[in-house]
């Protein structure tokens, strides 16, 4: 067990995160539910990263399908509890019935993009060998703490929505809030099996992302870049379709935590993406597929925007110039790949 500079950069952000967390942050209420969970990942985090135990080598490790399984229950877990809840304490307000398609449709969804970035994983040659192979591995065990804080700030967020006078209230000792944000309390069983569903999700897709993107950018300056495959093909498709439809669809809206994940997400995902093709292989499928994901990713975004932006005016006609620097981009990206190809 050797302590390196980056395993010291690493707890320092821990206890930093801790920190910042328990002093410098509004909890999720009620906050008593929140305290523990994040204490107890950040001292985990600390523990393993000092006796050089990686997190991601006990997930790589793990059978295939025990991994789906986990993440599969908490994925249909929480609107179903939901509505057994809201039905056993004779209270809709607990688990409104209309959350319930888009909620377990949306976990579902994410869980489906997880899982298929695990598939890649374990598709890709050499892959478990350079994840073994990785030196202070342990340092990046931070993502779990960082993952429970960034879960339970969005809790946090969604109460805000429901009762803007929270913080006030509280201080106050006025109990209407607990009524305010009863939907999205952790005092009901269906947002604590959320937040770890959210939780999971978070720490398997992006550990493996970025292991993936390492794994890729390693290949790529040792002049021996990946092909692509059908594998990770389908994830980058997945996870950019996820964003776009599943959290974008003009329906989405009435969910603004969702609708915002889409707004900062799809393009975040789309410039990851077209970064990580461009470090693959050179070869024909490579590049009309990159072609592929900047014109039908870009404009299927332009699009669910201006949708988006229309709900608020039904039957108004978008302006034909707000799809100008659609056209363009599609264009010149359109025009530049066939002068490539040819």
């Amino acid at each position: 067990m050797t302590i390196t500079a980056i395993k010291l950069v690493s707890i320092f952000m821990q206890i930093l995160l801790a920190a910042v967390d328990k002093w410098g942050m509004p909890k999720a209420q009620p906050s008593k539910y929140q305290e523990p969970v994040v204490f107890l990942s950040v001292a985990l985090s600390i523990t393993a990263t000092q006796l050089d135990v990686p997190f991601y080598q006990y997930l790589r490790a793990a059978n295939i399908w025990i991994v789906l399984g986990v993440i599969l229950a908490f994925a249909v877990a929480p609107p179903i509890v939901g509505k057994w809840e809201a039905k056993k304490h004779e209270d809709p307000e607990i688990y409104e019935a209309s959350r319930f398609k888009d909620h377990l449709v949306n976990n579902l969804a994410g869980g489906a993009v997880a899982a298929a970035f695990i598939f890649v994983a374990r598709w890709t040659t050499d892959f478990d060998t350079y994840t073994q192979a990785f030196k202070n591995e342990a340092a990046f065990n931070i993502v779990l703490p960082l993952t429970v804080v960034t879960i339970f700030a969005f809790v946090r967020w969604q109460q805000d929505k429901e009762c803007p006078n929270l913080d006030r209230w509280i201080d106050e000792k006025n109990p209407q809030w607990e009524a305010d944000i009863k939907g999205y309390s952790l005092r009901y069983y269906n947002q604590m099996l959320n937040v770890a569903f959210l939780i999971i999700i978070t720490f398997v897709g992006a550990s493996t992302i970025l292991y993936m993107f390492a794994f890729t950018l390693d290949k790529a300056r040792n002049h021996d870049p990946l092909q692509l495959s059908w594998p990770l093909a389908i994830a980058m498709v997945g996870i950019l379709a996820f964003l776009l439809y599943f959290c974008g669809r003009p329906s989405m809206k009435v969910h603004e935590a969702v609708y915002l994940n889409f707004l900062t997400g799809a393009p975040a995902a789309l410039m990851v993406i077209v970064v990580w093709i461009a470090l693959l292989q050179e070869s024909t499928v490579r590049n009309y597929f990159a072609l592929a994901i900047i014109v039908l990713g870009y404009a299927s975004y332009s699009l669910l925007v201006i949708l988006g932006n229309r709900e608020n005016t039904p039957g108004n006609k978008a302006p034909l110039h707000y799809f100008s620097s659609m056209a363009f981009a599609v264009a010149l990206t359109l025009l530049a790949g066939a002068l490539y190809i040819s």
